[in-house]
């Protein structure tokens, strides 16, 4: 008897591996992808672009199953400036005020379930790590599309950036801050 059910469980393992998930892994476009911010202060409000340094997302069946992007943290600009990159403003951001870039130069999302809403709106809930403060975040997003050949969704949504530790002074400045992503990925062989 005991063989016998050990036999059915290898049969089961073995038809659990070859029936594992097909999903299609999709390396992000860096030059393409972007997180765009905005946050408002007493007198009005900055905003500005963040690069994507790396990622991928996994693509099943014309649906977005998974995925991890990385965010260059160093390459923040203010794009409400006639210089977005050098001014005394980025720096700022760059401080220990803000987000401290050079210590914690990156911050990651991985995405840990997609809530499928109808064919194009999802809910996506991940875990957001910034700072080495890694915490549950959701978001509505559009997946615009997700094939074998080409993956693009973007979601606009707003967060309280004080639960990452970005703590300055929220008397002056917003602790909410407005987040766009756009992301694109090809299959890892297309991508450049």
């Amino acid at each position: 008897m005991k063989i016998a059910l050990a036999l059915v469980a290898v049969s089961f393992a073995g038809l659990a591996f070859k029936y594992s998930s097909t999903a299609v892994q999709m390396n992000v476009e860096t030059n393409a992808s972007k997180v765009e911010w905005a946050a408002t202060k007493k007198t009005g409000y900055h905003q500005g672009i963040m690069k994507v340094k790396s990622g991928n997302v996994q693509v099943e069946g014309g649906k977005l199953v998974g995925g991890k992007f990385v965010i260059d943290v160093t390459s923040i600009n203010a794009t409400d400036f006639e210089n977005p990159v050098e001014n005394n403003f980025v720096k700022h951001l760059k401080s220990k005020d803000f987000l401290e870039t050079e210590t914690y130069p990156e911050a990651t999302f991985e995405i840990t379930k997609v809530d499928y809403k109808d064919e194009k709106n999802v809910v996506l809930n991940g875990t957001f790590t910034m700072k080495n403060v890694s915490l549950p975040l959701s978001f509505p997003a559009t997946i615009n599309n997700a094939d074998e050949k080409r993956f693009f969704g973007f979601a606009h949504f707003t967060f309280d950036r004080t639960l990452w530790n970005v703590m300055y002074d929220t008397n002056r400045a917003s602790k909410d801050v407005n987040i766009g992503v756009y992301l694109f990925a090809v299959p890892a062989e297309a991508a450049k």
